[in-house]
């Protein structure tokens, strides 16, 4: 891998293929300084200026292998771009048409051996510092706009020169913090297990018996009873997973999971209580299963051991509508304010809506009341001129419709 002297490197290889294959006669000289440092004999030479350095952020945190080092992992190394200005300059070095002339055809020269090595492949091109880098080197002619250069130029109080710039890349500096180096496998595990995944055939939903809805497949509220009919669904622990919360359930059998749904599950991410959110969901279930492990030192007897591991069911979808308890008023004027109670009515960060008939009314803040999902309000103010008589009022959140239909009486 290339050291710090990496930078330096590039510069003497460049400078070395400019000398080595220009063309013109008799050949210029090759110099790298600033381009308004002059020489104290006037001379036809080709300057090569670095002027900036950037990193290639495709590689900044990509960890290269090191063929000497499979096995070592720690700081990658640095992957630089170097931005360099080629400038050609005649024995006259001043504004004339014949010096300029001659200037032309060095640049050209130039230009010729860089694309002609565009990719230095050959290592015996490339400086001694270079020689263990993984990346090749690759010049590539980087176009500057007038302002680029005239910007440049003017950093230096010169009067501008016809110049060409050039991205050599990629340069790597690799990184002298200390690698970790991997212990070598001292334990085998063989992990033994007849996993039998459960499975899940049919979710079947049913209301309270207080309650004579009959609800649409796959369709449930709080409160209601969920059958999970399937196989494998018992084990030393059962998790029902509800989107991104889960319950612990206790199953009836290996073949059947009946529960009521409660108004809060657990959230997987912070492992807090949260309502149950309406909206398209996905059912599955999450089962701990016995493992048997054979556990052995290199050359030794394998030893029995036990452990536990997971085993996820497949994934059915389910919709949680919101739940309407009761509305107040029952009855009002189109300048009353509809309050709703229930479960699930609300989520934030989500659309929901009071239908009114065929009406929408968006759900938020009324009178500095911020919504719940126990209790939303809404205010007929926002609608346009309804007739008097009796309306549907209904709840739509996160795409789920609640099933239960209220009635309230518009007054004229």
């Amino acid at each position: 891998m290339s050291t710090y002297q990496a930078i330096s490197g590039v510069t003497q290889t460049l400078k070395s293929l400019l000398k080595n294959q220009m063309k013109s006669d008799p050949k210029p000289d090759v110099s790298c300084v600033p381009p308004d440092v002059r020489p104290e004999s006037a001379v036809k030479r080709v300057n090569l200026y670095l002027y900036k350095i950037t990193e290639n952020a495709y590689l900044k945190n990509l960890d290269m292998p090191d063929p000497r080092r499979p096995r070592d992992a720690g700081q990658p190394p640095i992957p630089l771009v170097l931005h360099y200005l080629i400038t050609a300059y005649s024995a006259q070095d001043k504004y004339e048409e014949d010096s300029e002339i001659v200037a032309h055809e060095i640049l050209g020269d130039a230009i010729r051996v860089f694309y002609d090595n565009a990719i230095i492949e050959d290592s015996t091109l490339l400086h001694s510092s270079l020689q263990d880098q993984l990346e090749k080197i690759n010049i590539t002619l980087e176009p500057l706009n007038v302002e680029e250069l005239t910007k440049i130029w003017m950093g230096f109080n010169s009067p501008y020169r016809l110049s060409v710039g050039y991205a050599v890349s990629v340069v790597q500096i690799e990184s002298q913090r200390t690698r970790p180096i991997p212990r070598p496998v001292r334990t085998r595990r063989l992990r033994l297990s007849q996993l039998r995944r459960p499975r899940i055939l049919e979710v079947l939903v049913s209301a309270p018996a207080t309650d004579d809805l009959v609800l649409p497949p796959s369709i449930a509220r709080v409160g209601d009873r969920l059958q999970i009919r399937g196989f494998g669904l018992a084990g030393l622990s059962t998790t029902l997973l509800i989107g991104g919360s889960s319950m612990s359930v206790a199953p009836v059998s290996d073949a059947l999971i009946d529960i009521v749904l409660p108004q809060k599950l657990t959230s997987v991410a912070t492992n807090a209580e949260v309502p149950v959110p309406p909206g398209t969901t996905d059912l599955s279930v999450s089962v701990q299963l016995p493992a048997e492990i054979l556990e052995a030192t290199l050359g030794g007897p394998a030893l029995p051991g036990s452990a536990t591991q997971q085993a996820i069911s497949n994934h059915v979808p389910l919709m949680i509508a919101p739940k309407i308890a009761a509305i107040t008023p029952v009855e009002g004027k189109e300048t009353d304010v509809i309050s709703i109670s229930g479960e699930a009515l609300y989520v934030a960060g989500r659309d929901a809506e009071v239908l009114l008939g065929d009406a929408a009314i968006p759900i938020g803040a009324v009178q500095g009341v911020e919504p719940t999902p126990e209790r939303v309000q809404a205010t007929l103010t926002a609608l346009p001129a309804l007739p008097a008589g009796v309306y549907d009022v209904r709840v739509r959140a996160n795409g789920a419709e609640s099933l239960e239909v209220k009635e309230f009486t518009l007054k004229s």
